[in-house]
C-alpha cells in the first residue's frame, strides 16, 4: 500500500466516524428533547388537576364543617336561622362548581367520585 492511498483510506475513516458521531448525537439529542417535551406534557396536564382537586378538597371540607350539625337526625333544632342555612347552601354550592372543575380536569374514575360526594351533599342541602 503506497502512501497517497493509505492518506485517502485514513481520511475516509475519519469522514466515516465524524459522520457516526454526528448521527449519533442528533439522534440522542432527539430522544432528550421527546423526553423533556413528554415530561413537561405530563406537568402540564397534572399541574390543572391538582388546582382543582385542591379546590375540591377545600370546598368538600368547608360543606363538611357546615353540614356536621345536620348529619344527626336529633341534634337538628326545628326551627333553623336564615344564616346556618345559608351557610350551608353557600358550601353546597362551591363544592358543585369545584366538582364540576374535578369532572373535566378528569380522570374518568376520580370524576365519578367526584360527582357522587356532590349529589350527596346537594341531597343534604335538599333535606334541610
Amino acid at each position: 500500500m503506497d502512501a497517497g492511498l493509505a492518506a485517502v483510506l485514513g481520511a475516509l475513516a475519519g469522514s466515516v466516524a465524524t459522520i457516526g458521531a454526528a448521527l449519533a448525537t442528533g439522534w440522542a439529542q432527539r430522544e432528550e428533547a421527546r423526553i423533556a417535551a413528554r415530561a413537561e406534557h405530563r406537568r402540564e396536564r397534572r399541574e390543572p388537576r391538582l388546582e382543582a382537586y385542591r379546590a375540591f378538597i377545600s370546598a368538600t371540607s368547608d360543606l363538611r364543617e357546615q353540614s356536621t350539625f345536620f348529619t344527626v337526625r336529633d341534634l337538628v333544632p326545628d326551627d333553623l336561622d336564615e344564616v346556618t342555612t345559608d351557610l350551608l347552601f353557600q358550601a353546597v354550592s362551591g363544592m358543585k362548581e369545584s366538582a364540576l372543575e374535578v369532572s373535566l380536569a378528569g380522570p374518568r374514575r376520580v370524576s365519578k367520585e367526584a360527582i357522587k360526594i356532590q349529589r350527596l351533599g346537594s341531597e343534604l342541602s335538599t333535606n334541610v
